[in-house]
């Protein structure tokens, strides 16, 4: 699978394998306009060539569990099998990242 995703600070240093994303994969197509279209990958982006994308949890809102205080956390990363899947509302799958091949780096658009 394809994935192309925001270049993170110190890039070069970065290693890519066991990466968390929210971002879903691309088609071919896609892979190449979506830098183009969205912010986050004009400032830099990196192409990924993906074999494995485990399940490994949801980010969303995390709710106090009955009778605890305290506010809701509105950006949580709960894992999976985690005894608060219960009391979170989710907005993005996560996966890990394995197995990869980076294909190429792209500087910041100017």
């Amino acid at each position: 699978m394809l994935w192309v995703l925001p270049l993170l600070d110190e890039a070069a240093q970065t290693r890519w394998e066991g990466v968390r994303t929210a971002i879903p994969p691309m088609c071919e197509p896609c892979s190449k306009s979506a830098p183009r279209l969205c912010p986050r990958l004009r400032d830099g982006h990196v192409l990924l060539r993906v074999r494995e994308a485990e399940l490994i949890g949801v980010r969303g809102t995390l709710y106090p569990r009955p009778g605890s205080p305290g506010p809701a956390d509105d950006d949580a990363l709960v894992l999976r099998h985690s005894p608060d899947e219960r009391f979170v509302v989710a907005r993005q799958a996560v996966r890990e990242l394995c197995d990869i091949t980076v294909v190429a780096f792209a500087a910041a658009a100017s």
